[in-house]
Formats: structure tokens, C-alpha cells, sequence
């Protein structure tokens, strides 16, 4: 079940566009995540600071968030689903 993040897409350049609207198509519910392309990530970079004090308004450090919100509810729904399997299997191991 692999999952895909487009990064440093440009919604002003044509080409970026239309890959960014093919690779939606292709990959449906598949694509997880959108990091837009921002120059405050190599600024940041080169500054040695975190995106988020270097530029909090950055469009790429919103989808980083949004990114970061998916993979926690993911994990959390990973995590209660195991849970629930382990608990699943100890009761079955009881009642034989």
C-alpha cells in the first residue's frame, strides 16, 4: 500500500501543472500529499534555520503541517488496528 508525496510542485509553471494533474489521476487516493515549491525552504536551508522561523508564513512549511497531520492519523489508525488484532489474537488463544 505505498503512498506518494508530490514535492516542490509549481502551480505557475505549465509543465509542473500538468504532471501535478496526471500524477492525480494516476495515483487517485494514493497521493497523499502536496509540497508546493518554495524558495523559503533552500533560504531557510542556507541560513541553517528552521523553515518555520525563517519563513512561517511559507506556503511548502503549510503543506509540511498538513503532511505531517496525515501521517499522525495514519499511524494512530496503524496503531488502534494492531491494537485491535493483538487483542484479537489473545482472546482466540484463551478460548482454545
Amino acid at each position: 500500500n505505498a503512498l506518494f508525496v508530490l514535492n516542490r510542485c509549481d502551480d505557475l509553471r505549465r509543465l509542473s501543472r500538468h504532471a501535478a494533474s496526471f500524477l492525480r489521476e494516476l495515483l487517485g487516493e494514493r497521493l497523499f500529499a502536496t509540497i508546493h515549491a518554495d524558495e523559503a525552504v533552500p533560504e531557510a536551508a542556507a541560513m541553517m534555520q528552521p523553515l518555520g522561523r525563517h519563513a512561517p508564513a511559507s506556503a511548502a512549511l503549510a503543506d509540511l503541517g498538513v503532511l505531517a497531520e496525515r501521517v499522525a492519523r495514519l499511524c494512530a489508525a496503524s496503531q488502534a488496528t494492531r491494537s485491535r488484532d493483538d487483542g484479537n489474537d489473545a482472546s482466540e488463544s484463551h478460548a482454545a
